[in-house]
């Protein structure tokens, strides 16, 4: 048991760790207090890709897919993109596709892994309140809306892997200026205000800006 917890630590950081299993066909994941299953996921990976895009919302995704391509959402061009590359680059292998992880692949996943993370650790009586918080601005046609809670997902993430507690501040909120989330270590009661920010730059500045690397 040990040597199981310190390797799920080393894979998965000092949060709350993944709960995963195939039961009588089906893939099981747990987040919080609620169990999604189906039989078309092979791997914890494939609930990922499918968590990112209900999270969205079937509906909206496909409306950006029917889009031209310069014209959709930057994370539906890179679920897009990741699909050709698994085609391109995966080889088959029983009933799983493996292959080499591209810039796409790991942006798409790296935000459902994020997203599935604030949720997993949130209060289950708010977990559905505090994504649609992230997945409207994430959804969103303005650029710095969508730039800035992408980097702030990676921000929760990093502390809930570092095993800290989160407790994020109330955006409606106009009377006062608000940090994202307040981050508290278990093991000292320190907290720590974190605000988050990126900088969005013009492509004109040095060069086509890379969606996937930036």
């Amino acid at each position: 048991m040990e040597a199981e917890r310190v390797q799920r630590e080393k894979q998965q950081g000092l949060g709350k760790g993944i709960i995963s299993a195939e039961v009588s066909g089906y893939r099981m994941v747990a987040i919080g207090n609620r169990i999604h299953y189906s039989k078309q996921w092979k791997t914890f990976q494939d609930f990922l890709r499918h968590y990112l895009i209900d999270r969205l919302g079937i509906e909206w995704f496909k409306a950006e897919q029917a889009k031209a391509e310069n014209q959709r959402h930057p994370i539906v061009r890179w679920y897009d993109q990741a699909m050709a590359d698994s085609k391109r680059l995966g080889k088959q292998a029983d009933e799983i596709v493996i292959g080499p992880m591209t810039g796409a692949q790991r942006a798409f996943m790296n935000l459902a892994y994020n997203l599935y993370l604030i949720a997993h650790h949130a209060k289950p009586a708010r977990s559905d309140s505090l994504l649609k918080t992230f997945v409207d601005k994430l959804k969103s046609d303005r650029s710095d809306d969508f730039i800035g809670k992408l980097f702030e997902t990676y921000a929760a993430a990093t502390f809930l892997k570092a095993g800290f507690t989160l407790a994020y501040e109330d955006e409606t909120d106009a009377k006062a200026s608000h940090v994202e989330f307040v981050a508290t270590y278990p093991a000292t009661g320190k907290k720590f205000s974190v605000e988050v920010k990126s900088r969005n730059r013009a492509a004109a500045e040095d060069g086509p800006i890379d969606e996937v690397k930036r």
